[in-house]
């Protein structure tokens, strides 16, 4: 049975860097269950998710393609972090910014 959409929801919303780093980095996981937890580390955002997908990124030793995946998620989630913290507001549909 296939869990890995339930499971991993369920770590994200605990927030559990330690556990998918950990399961990370088990090499003879599948590269679908490894890219997954990739997308997870990169939801949860936070520094410690952030140097778990800097080490992938960086290993010259990991598949090129969960190291592109690992590099893209570090920046959704940098971008997130920034649009979150400065959110633009918008009075009216008819204000315009300059």
């Amino acid at each position: 049975m296939h869990r890995q959409g339930v499971v991993l929801t369920w770590l994200v919303k605990l927030g559990d860097v330690a556990g998918l780093t950990k399961a990370l980095a088990d090499k003879n996981a599948s590269e679908t269950a490894r890219l997954g937890l990739v997308e997870a580390l990169g939801q949860i955002g936070d520094d410690a998710a952030f140097e778990a997908l800097r080490k992938v990124g960086a290993d010259e030793q990991e598949d090129e393609e969960l190291r592109k995946a690992a590099w893209r998620a570090l920046r959704r989630a940098k971008r997130i972090k920034a649009a979150a913290a400065s959110p633009k507001v918008r009075r009216s549909r008819w204000e315009v910014s300059l």
